[in-house]
């Protein structure tokens, strides 16, 4: 009930009691005219009432106002009464003002469902969504008469992750969820902003690096290429470079870790039996001092004062060392002070100027200038020379495939083969030398040998082994004695095999230099030829290595010295002018010896004499020369 009702309610008792209290007064003038709308109009027709008694009104006639005209069921010839004009002016049926809620669309109503429907507001407005009024039966959860941050602007609460996008409530985007471009929290992606998402293919964000994740939001990998400084590392080229290992710190020789793409072979962290502090392989002969690998020194070959296996040359340590001035160094044919008690002839050399000598190549050997060659594997040492180690201008070396590199066909061993020399009548050692400069595979892909021809059999005196092989950088000497194995038709063999498939690209052999040599050649004892003369030493015999050979000045002054007990002078050195020796003409001393031919300069007898200023006593040492 509202306050219409009361107010009509206590209009109605008050006119009962006015017309209980004046029923002379003309009721007309207490009820009023229709204007009021009333419906019990002022004169029902009480004046022709046959009762002549007012009909009062009740509460209940307020409520049924439209039908009070049935108090009058009995006047129905009130035709003319004024009164009737008040059923004329009753604007509603039940006799109250229109409201809203009355289910009657009055006034400014746009609509009356009396209360509120899906179209109709409970304040009689049409239902709209951001018309600030929230109707539930609409569908509306809320209406803030537009978007808010409780409401969104379809009238919905706000929720991240509702679609709805509501800048009001701090959403940047709305996508129903994670998307390409929208946060699950509703905030626009963006790699860094530490919200990960997958579907903008993130991997991780951690609001910039960390230990796990790169500032690309990439997961942290050494070897992704992103420099990650929080996870450790210093670089990061996507694997090893020449600046960059491997684990992502920066190359740097001594670091104990390999990066062959540096150029290092090894990294122990300095010297160790195996690598240089350079981090090349260590190997005597490479020029670089390793103390761990067992060197005193390392001048890539023999020196004064290292000798070629990088032990400090010193008379007596049982090493030739002939850039220290040594002849021996050892043995019944060596003095204290490294000079042989004897003579060492060279029985055979070889400087591969060409093959006048008749070596014997096999496949991939040959005999030309030396050449460098490219190409070779960076684990498998350097490339050829460029020059020989003969100081001459012909440059020649025997080697496999000079200035190239080996084929790594799988084959048994190709070899060089010197001619046959004969290397009997020695007491001496038989020693050969040569110089080298090989890089090699090692074994089971590639393995090298020299070897020596006894009369019966090869005999090896050189094989190289496993890891690392073989790594020259230089020419480098090696000497072997092979006295055990002197026969009249001694040769030399060198040669290389490849054993199993992998074998690394090497340059492999280069010889140059070769020589054979015989230490304490047996002595021939000879008569003196003198005639009439005797030697003033009383011998009558001299003794030379391999018989007396007229033609011989070594001989000759050997000869002439045991027989004089003096030394003797070479005539040869006198015979452009006159004279006999070395002393001006007629400033002889009585006693000087002379050797030289029996016709003075020329002849095939050697002679030996002496003057003195009662004449020259002559005699000759050999016999004619066959």
């Amino acid at each position: 009930m509202n306050t219409k009702h009361i107010q009509c309610i206590g209009l109605c008792l008050l006119s009962t009691s006015l017309l209980t209290a004046c029923p002379s007064d003309d009721v007309s003038n207490v009820t009023g005219d229709g204007s009021t709308g009333g419906g019990s109009t002022g004169d029902t027709g009480s004046d022709n009432d046959s009762t002549g008694t007012p009909t009062p009104i009740t509460a209940s006639g307020v409520d049924t106002s439209a039908d009070g005209d049935s108090g009058d069921s009995d006047d129905s010839g009130d035709s003319g009464d004024s009164g009737d004009s008040g059923d004329s002016g009753d604007s509603t049926d039940d006799g109250v003002d229109p409201f809203c809620g009355d289910g009657e669309v009055n006034g400014t109503e746009d609509c009356d469902d009396a209360g509120e429907s899906a179209a109709c507001n409970d304040d009689c407005t049409a239902a709209m969504c951001g018309d600030g009024i929230t109707n539930p039966t609409a569908g509306e959860v809320c209406d803030g008469a537009g978007e808010s941050a409780a409401c969104n602007d379809d009238c919905t609460a706000v929720m991240c992750g509702d679609g709805v996008v509501n800048m009001a409530a701090g959403e940047g985007c709305d996508d129903g969820g994670e998307s390409a471009t929208c946060n699950v929290d509703c905030t626009l992606t963006m790699c860094g902003d530490g919200i990960f998402n997958a579907a903008a293919g993130e991997e991780c964000d951690d609001a910039g690096r960390s230990m796990a994740c790169n500032a690309d939001c990439t997961n942290a990998s050494c070897g992704d290429g992103v420099l990650n400084m929080t996870a450790g590392e210093a670089c990061d080229d996507m694997g090893e470079s020449a600046a960059c290992n491997a684990n992502c710190s920066v190359s740097m020789c001594g670091d104990g870790i390999t990066n062959i793409t540096a150029g290092e072979a090894c990294d122990d962290m300095g010297d160790s039996a195996a690598c240089d502090a350079d981090c090349t392989v260590a190997m005597c002969g490479d020029g670089t001092l390793n103390a761990a690998a067992g060197e005193d020194c390392d001048d890539m070959g023999e020196s004064a004062a290292c000798n070629a296996d990088c032990s400090t040359s010193m008379c007596g340590d049982g090493i030739v060392n002939t850039a220290a001035g040594e002849a021996c160094d050892g043995g019944p044919d060596c003095s204290p002070t490294c000079e042989l008690a004897c003579a060492v002839e060279v029985l055979f050399t070889e400087d591969f100027s060409d093959n006048a000598a008749g070596w014997s190549l096999g496949i991939e050997w040959e005999i030309g200038p030396a050449a460098a060659s490219v190409g070779h594997s960076a684990s498998c040492g350097g490339g050829d020379p460029a020059t020989d180690h003969t100081a001459t201008g012909d440059n020649g070396v025997a080697g496999a495939v000079i200035g190239g590199n080996l084929n790594n066909v799988l084959h048994d061993f190709y070899d060089i083969v010197s001619p046959p020399v004969d290397t009997t009548g020695f007491s001496g050692a038989v020693e050969v030398s040569l110089w080298r400069w090989l890089n090699s595979d090692y074994t089971p892909y590639m393995q090298n040998r020299i070897e020596v021809w006894d009369g019966a059999a090869w005999q090896n005196v050189f094989l190289t082994g496993g890891n690392p092989g073989v790594q020259d950088a230089a020419w480098v000497l090696q000497t072997f004695d092979v006295t055990a194995y002197a026969n009249p038709a001694m040769q030399i063999r060198i040669g290389y095999n490849i054993d199993s498939g992998g074998a690394f690209t090497c340059s492999g052999w280069n010889v140059d230099d070769v020589q054979i040599t015989g230490a304490c050649p047996d002595e021939v004892c000879h008569d003196y030829n003198l005639s009439d003369f005797a030697c003033p030493t009383g011998a009558t015999q001299y003794c030379v290595a391999d018989g007396p050979v007229g033609t011989n000045a070594t001989q000759a002054q050997e000869a002439c010295e045991q027989c004089y007990g003096a030394p003797c002078f070479n005539e040869t050195a006198d015979c452009a002018g006159g004279g006999y020796g070395p002393s001006p003409l007629g400033m002889y001393t009585c006693g000087d010896a002379y050797f030289g031919y029996d016709d003075g300069c020329t002849g095939d007898d050697g002679r030996i004499w002496s003057i003195c200023a009662s004449g020259t006593t002559y005699g000759t040492w050999a016999d004619p020369t066959p």
